[in-house]
């Protein structure tokens, strides 16, 4: 077994128990959805010959659809033992008024906002990655 294999599986293991537990952080959540882009962008990277650009789409695309599940299997659940689903989409519907249900909720606020933070946050990496390439391979000046 390699070293990616033993990520994945850990990967894995800790978004399953993310679902099974009944104390669920929010900490835990972001980190699974983070790890969805950085994962997704490194193995991307290194696959395709140091494709950063598509790397960073991908990876922003894969981070998009797991703050998606996330938010529609655990999130907005977890806020509906603080507030009613209706009110929570009723919320929602103040900014966008055609939100009427919970995958609208999902469609057009969750994916739209993670799908451009993934893009800032690439956008971020691309600028700083050729200035620490040399200190990440060991070539620092």
């Amino acid at each position: 077994m390699n070293s990616s294999d033993s990520i994945q599986r850990g990967a894995v293991r800790e978004v399953a128990s993310i679902r099974n537990t009944h104390t669920v952080t929010s900490v835990a959540i972001l980190a699974a959805i983070s790890f969805a882009l950085a994962f997704t962008a490194g193995l991307v990277y290194y696959q395709r010959s140091g494709n950063a650009w598509l790397a960073c789409g991908l990876g922003s695309l894969a981070m998009a659809v797991t703050a998606a599940l996330a938010n529609y299997f655990i999130l907005l659940p977890l806020f509906e033992g603080f507030m009613p689903l209706d009110a929570l989409i009723a919320s929602f519907a103040e900014f966008i008024p055609f939100i009427r249900t919970k995958l609208d909720v999902v469609l057009w606020n969750a994916i739209p906002f993670n799908l451009l933070k993934g893009l800032g946050i690439s956008l971020v990496t691309m600028l700083a990655f050729p200035k620490l390439t040399p200190i990440l391979c060991g070539r620092a000046r």
